[in-house]
């Protein structure tokens, strides 16, 4: 259905955005940095821990949205604050 096509549009958006693309250069720019500084490890190990949990959760239950007798977000393009 329509509503159906519009769940799927917004949650591929928010994860292709918020799940992926802002975590990899977060985390490859959290791992390169020290290297460049003459670091032997990434900075703030147990942030960077914490970080990733929080991460994990929050996708889980973004994606949950789907378990839900209304569904996952169905908004579109309207939402995205960063477009």
């Amino acid at each position: 259905s329509n509503e159906q096509f519009n769940q799927a549009f917004t949650m591929h958006g928010t994860i292709m955005l918020l799940m992926f693309a802002t975590p990899l250069f977060a985390g490859f720019a959290n791992w390169i940095m020290p290297l460049q500084i003459g670091a032997p490890d990434v900075a703030f190990p147990r942030l960077n821990m914490f970080a990733y949990w929080l991460y994990l959760f929050g996708s889980i239950i973004a994606v949950a949205g789907f378990l839900t007798p209304q569904g996952a977000a169905d908004f579109g393009w309207f939402a995205y604050s960063p477009l």
